[in-house]
């Protein structure tokens, strides 16, 4: 573990912001969340986050969270008071995203994505592109790097939202899992590929 953190506190070094993806093996603890958002405000670096419900509590200064509609109604029974299964799903991102103050990116599947807004009750609502999936697996994975490549390179949330609506979009129209390039995305959005 600790080998781990000292690539990861060497990488920060050269770094626009962190993602972190949580599988739930181990690596993430509360310990290691701590280490971690300390490098990161220390460097002035956001932290996007896919994080399981359970391990939610370990952080406390995230920027952006991805959760999945199961996994929205999980955390919000721990971090928001009152029944989350007949909240509207905009009324529950806004909900976490007033609660642990950051944005957060509701993945609905088949149906898109919506954001709240942590600099108000502001949502933003993304319809899927892809009407016949054939495989989810590693969307959510997409989503993510999409989110934080866009961010990094200064979309807004929801213009970085918007391309990982459409490279998720790319991502489960394949039989296989796949990664989605920068040309994919840029042919797929209609623009011209930089010289």
């Amino acid at each position: 573990m600790s080998s781990v953190l000292e690539l990861v506190q060497k990488g920060l070094n050269s770094s626009s912001l962190v993602v972190v993806s949580d599988y739930d093996k181990g690596l993430v603890t509360a310990a290691s969340a701590t280490l971690l958002e300390s490098l990161a405000y220390e460097r002035r670096l956001r932290i996007l986050a896919d994080l399981k419900p359970r391990n939610a509590t370990y952080w406390h200064h995230l920027d952006l969270i991805t959760p999945n509609l199961v996994e929205a109604r999980s955390l919000h029974a721990l971090v928001c008071p009152g029944d989350s299964e007949n909240l509207s799903e905009p009324g529950l991102a806004i909900n976490l995203s007033q609660a642990l103050g950051c944005d957060v990116v509701l993945k609905l599947a088949g149906r898109g994505m919506l954001v709240a807004s942590r600099s108000g009750y502001r949502v933003a609502n993304f319809p899927a592109h892809c009407k016949s999936p054939q495989n989810v697996t590693g969307a959510g994975d997409t989503v993510l790097s999409t989110l934080a490549a866009a961010m990094a390179n200064g979309a807004t949330v929801e213009e970085a939202t918007y391309l990982a609506n459409v490279a998720a979009s790319l991502a489960v129209s394949r039989e296989a899992t796949c990664t989605v390039s920068s040309d994919e995305l840029i042919s797929q959005l209609g623009l011209a590929s930089p010289a």
